[in-house]
C-alpha cells in the first residue's frame, strides 16, 4: 500500500511539473525591437518626475534638504574636517562623563544619553551635508586613473607596433612585390 501512495505522488507531481513553464514567456513588447521591422523602435519613456512607487515604496526625484531637528552644534563657516574632529573629541568626552556617571550617579544617565544622541546627529547631519562632495572626489579619482591606465596602454600599443615594424624590416616591401606578382600572374591566367 505504501508503495502505491508514493508511485501515485510522484505520478501527480510528474503531471503538475509538465504544465508549468521553467521560464515565463517575454514581454509582449519585445517585438517593437525585431531587426527585420522597418519602423524604428519607440524611444524609452520619459523619467519620473515627481513621486513614484517602486518595490511598493513611495519615492521622490526632488531634492530633499536634510534638516535638523535638534540643536545645531557646528559652524560650517570653517573647515568641516576640524569641525568632526571636534565633535568626535567632543563625543568621546561625554561618553567617559557617561560611564563615570553609570557609577557614582546612575539617576543622570539619560541627560548624557540624550546629549550624546545630540551629538551623533549633528555628526551625521554634518556628514550627510559632506557626502556629495565626497562623491564628486570619488568620481575624479575614478576617472583620472582610468586615464591614466588607457595612457599607459596606449603607450605600450605603441612601443608593441614600433618592436613589430622594426622586426619586420623590409618584409613589408618584398609582401608588396610578391603580392603584386601574383595579382599580375593571376590575371594574365584569367585572359
Amino acid at each position: 500500500h505504501v508503495f502505491r501512495r508514493v508511485s501515485e505522488r510522484a505520478g501527480k507531481s510528474r503531471a503538475t511539473a509538465t504544465n508549468v513553464m521553467p521560464y515565463p514567456p517575454p514581454p509582449s513588447f519585445y517585438k517593437l525591437y525585431d531587426p527585420a521591422r522597418e519602423e524604428p523602435p519607440p524611444g524609452p519613456p520619459p523619467p519620473a518626475v515627481g513621486q513614484y512607487t517602486a518595490f511598493g515604496a513611495t519615492h521622490t526625484t526632488e531634492k530633499v534638504e536634510d534638516v535638523l531637528h535638534s540643536a545645531k552644534l557646528y559652524t560650517t563657516d570653517g573647515d568641516i574636517r576640524e569641525e568632526l574632529k571636534r565633535l568626535n573629541k567632543d563625543l568621546l568626552t561625554r561618553f567617559t562623563v557617561l560611564a563615570a556617571n553609570m557609577v557614582q550617579a546612575p539617576s543622570q544617565y539619560q541627560r548624557r544619553v540624550e546629549e550624546i544622541s545630540l551629538l551623533m546627529n549633528n555628526i551625521h547631519h554634518l556628514l550627510n551635508a559632506v557626502r556629495p562632495c565626497q562623491a564628486r572626489s570619488t568620481l575624479e579619482h575614478a576617472l583620472t586613473e582610468q586615464a591614466k591606465q588607457k595612457r599607459e596602454r596606449l603607450n605600450d600599443l605603441r612601443e608593441w607596433t614600433k618592436k613589430a615594424e622594426e622586426a619586420m624590416g623590409g618584409v613589408p616591401a618584398g609582401l608588396k612585390e610578391a603580392v603584386e606578382a601574383a595579382v599580375a600572374a593571376a590575371e594574365s591566367q584569367i585572359e
